[in-house]
């Protein structure tokens, strides 16, 4: 791949502007709210916005590479890598994937 390239170009839509991601400035800062109230306002804010985009009823992303500067453990040989990638449900360094 010569370019990264913006999620959103793969899902059709525009990015998300700065101003939705900012909570509202009217809100009472003092206001007292229970954490079910807050979890249900989130909820249907990120439903909403789902909607709003298209991406309703997409899976989220699981990363498929894995970088580490100490090095971690390849899940196959046990040898140590900084970059490991996943291969069959587990992260594998260069060596073991399946190219």
């Amino acid at each position: 791949m010569s370019k990264d390239r913006s999620l959103d170009e793969f899902l059709g839509g525009a990015a998300e502007s700065k101003s939705a991601a900012e909570p509202d400035s009217t809100a009472d800062p003092d206001a007292e709210s229970t954490r079910s109230d807050a979890d249900v306002s989130a909820s249907s804010a990120t439903a909403a916005r789902a909607a709003a985009d298209g991406t309703a009823g997409v899976d989220a992303a699981e990363p498929t590479f894995r970088w580490s500067p100490s090095g971690a453990t390849c899940d196959a040989c046990g040898g140590s890598a900084a970059r490991r990638w996943l291969d069959g449900g587990r992260y594998v360094c260069r060596d073991c994937k399946e190219w």
